[in-house]
């Protein structure tokens, strides 16, 4: 008896260890999207006669949204339930389908596993009420026309209407997938294809907010049923009536109007007049900055008048309604420079917070490599938000603003700041040069955009080299626009007038200037019409 209460005992304890040694492993993790096993009726199938199509992958699914589905020739999601169980995903016709016709369903990142979350990218589903499955196709990429880059999100359609607009209902749809689409198992019908960038997944076109587009020819496939590499060109375009979005007061001296698009001439009238009151316009005139000193009255008229546009805005002067704009109005002088560096054709410029009533010019140093006090000749010209001093040489320098040095038009002064900074000399810049592979069949604008430095040069058609002088050290991303019109700048296309807008070619890579060291490129532009 004893000895099997201890041999119990002992075995008891052996049992426990070996079950508490360590906890089993869970596995590598899935990363693997979701499978289809099967589908019933299966894929292709002709003489379609069923209500239902029942999907069935290799592990369980998450509810499958409407939003993501798309059902060729297109029918609305209330024509089509889908639920989701399990492993199982079902798709049940509410309305008979049409005769004689190949339908495409399409699941666009839809197919979702519980466990990981991995997405099935795209599965494509098709099936023909007839006797046979048409087979043409259409693909190609949705472009940002004015970066030259994939719309990343959105819908192309097709329709038999040259005319189309968004209250109509479309023929085909297809989701845009980094760019791409992709319509299958066409009919041979001519059609005209649009795109939308959608951002509220509506399928409603919300002018000068979301990119819109279309392809400019009639795409026959009656003529050749395999249309591939089409691009639609898509452009923000501009609202057709001008208007004011908002005007905000900064603080107690500072205004801004800020309009829907960029005006033409505009033309400004102050009420009261007032010569203590100062209007400046942005590079590209779609926002009036405002600047004044408090005024007796509580709030000024001005009217704006532009070709379409005629309005009067009340904008506040006074202290009324002042309790939560800042009261901090103190004159805050800066040194225009890309991060304390200038180049050497730019001029030297001191920039006011608010424009200056005058300026003590024995209290602005320039002082050159620490030792050396530059002579400054200041402008005179007050009535401009910024000061321009004369040109000098390259070096390292320390601008000393002494306190009170400035007063702005609000009776408000300068604190005394030091600025230190460095005028390059040209062997201190590098240049790049483009090399065209072909000569240029229109005029064009070239862009290169740096985190500091931003330039456009003009270039004329038939242009084989484009020299952009002065460049920072850095990275670059560089464009050519179609100035076919001669204005100087890039044109957006108009949907209605079923105009595009001008093409716009990003180069491939980006660019690196290295300080001291001249670059040059190679380009293949291609020559469109």
């Amino acid at each position: 008896m004893k000895f099997s209460l201890v041999y119990f005992f002992l075995l008891s304890l052996i049992i426990i260890s070996c079950a508490t040694v360590e906890m089993p492993s869970g596995g590598p993790i899935d990363k693997t999207p979701p499978q289809l096993i099967s589908a019933t009726p299966t894929d292709s199938t002709i003489n379609f006669n069923s209500t239902e199509i029942i999907f069935v992958f290799d592990e369980f699914i998450k509810s499958v949204t409407k939003n993501k589905v798309v059902v060729n020739p297109y029918l609305p999601s209330n024509m089509y339930d889908i639920s989701t169980q399990g492993k199982k995903v079902i798709l049940s016709f509410n309305d008979s389908l049409r005769d004689n016709t190949t339908y495409t369903i399409t699941f666009n990142q839809a197919i979702i596993d519980i466990t990981e979350g991995n997405i099935l990218n795209r599965l494509t589903y098709t099936f023909s009420t007839g006797a046979s499955i048409d087979s043409c196709f259409i693909s190609g990429k949705a472009i940002i026309s004015e970066l030259d880059l994939p719309m990343s999100k959105g819908i192309v359609i097709l329709t038999d209407l040259s005319d189309f607009n968004w209250d109509t209902m479309p023929t085909y749809i297809d989701y845009i997938n980094d760019g791409n689409f992709l319509f299958s198992n066409l009919p041979t019908n001519d059609w005209y294809m649009y795109a939308l960038e959608d951002l509220n997944n509506n399928m409603m076109y919300e002018i000068n907010k979301e990119h819109i587009g279309f392809y400019s020819n009639k795409i026959e496939l009656s003529k050749n049923c395999k249309q591939e590499n089409l691009d639609v060109l898509t452009f923000l375009e501009f609202p057709m009536k001008k208007r004011v979005v908002s005007v905000p007061r900064l603080n107690l001296n500072n205004s801004i109007v800020i309009f829907n698009q960029p005006l033409d001439n505009p033309q400004i009238s102050i009420n009261p007049s007032s010569s203590n009151i100062y209007t400046y316009w942005s590079a590209n005139n779609d926002t009036l900055f405002i600047y004044n000193p408090i005024t007796k009255w509580d709030t000024t008229k001005i009217n704006i008048v532009d070709n379409g546009l005629d309005t009067t805005l009340n904008i506040f002067t006074g202290l009324l309604n002042t309790k939560k704009i800042p009261q901090d109005t103190i004159l805050q002088l800066k040194l225009l420079s890309y991060d304390g560096q200038l180049l050497p054709s730019d001029s030297f410029i001191i920039r006011g917070s608010l424009p200056f009533k005058w300026i003590n010019k024995d209290s602005v140093f320039l002082i050159k490599n620490e030792k050396d006090t530059i002579s400054l000749s200041l402008s005179d010209d007050y009535a401009l938000n910024h000061n321009i001093m004369n040109k000098i040489p390259n070096g390292d320098y320390e601008l000393i603003i002494k306190d009170k040095t400035a007063e702005s038009i609000a009776n408000t002064y300068n604190k005394e700041d030091k600025i230190r900074f460095s005028k390059l000399s040209n062997n201190e810049i590098s240049n790049l040069t483009i090399n065209f592979t072909n000569q240029l069949a229109w005029n064009g604008i070239i862009k290169i955009n740096g985190n500091l430095l931003k330039k456009s040069v003009n270039i004329s058609q038939g242009s084989t080299i484009c020299i952009i002088n002065e460049l920072l050290s850095g990275k670059y991303e560089l464009f050519l626009v179609t100035d076919k019109n001669e204005n100087g700048k890039y044109d957006t296309g108009n949907f209605i007038q079923r105009q595009l807008p001008e093409r716009v070619f990003r180069y491939p890579q980006q660019i690196e200037i290295m300080k001291k060291w001249d670059q040059s490129i190679n380009w293949d532009v291609p020559n469109i019409d």
